[in-house]
Order: structure tokens, then sequence, then C-alpha cells
């Protein structure tokens, strides 16, 4: 399937995401300064990573153009999200926590 490489890549992406959330999320849940505010925001994007990578499953059975221009909305918006969580938790607790 042409597109796989597409979906393969968003995939990836997807779970580098997921994983430097988690990540960030665990280390200041560990250190007990994880907002609630923050930890609420964390869970969304979280929850919205799940819901995108269904979408990504269903556009390797329905194919990529069905969902594309969805797709790629539902992935800027949700790297805007997570962005704007970083830049949110970094102006709290300092880069990289």
């Amino acid at each position: 399937m042409a597109d796989e490489p597409r979906i393969s890549e968003l995939h990836k992406r997807l779970q580098q995401l997921e994983d430097e959330l988690a990540e960030r999320r665990n280390k200041l849940s560990q250190a007990g300064t994880l907002q609630p505010h923050h930890h609420r925001e964390a869970e969304e994007i979280s929850a919205r990573a799940g819901a995108m990578r269904t979408k990504l499953s269903s556009a390797k059975e329905t194919g990529w153009d069905s969902m594309k221009h969805e797709i790629e909305a539902d992935w800027a918006s949700l790297m805007g999200s997570f962005e704007r969580w970083v830049r949110h938790v970094d102006r709290d607790y300092g880069p990289g926590e």
C-alpha cells in the first residue's frame, strides 16, 4: 500500500509524543510537583493520542486518501496541545521537567 509509509511515520511520531508525555508526567509525579491542571491536560492529550492511533489504524483499512485531511488536522491540533503543555510545564517547573 502506497500510504503505508506515511501512516507508519505518523505511528512512530505518535509513539514518540506519548513516550515524552509519559516521561515528563512521571518525572513530575515522582517529584510530587504535578499540579492537577497539568495532570488533566496530560490526560486529555493522552486520550487524543489514543484516538489518533485508532484513526491511523482505520486509515490503514479504509485508505489514507479518505482520511488524510482529518488525520493531518487532528495531528496538528494534537501537536499544538502537546507543545503548549510542555511550554506551561517548563514555565512552571523549569525546562526539561
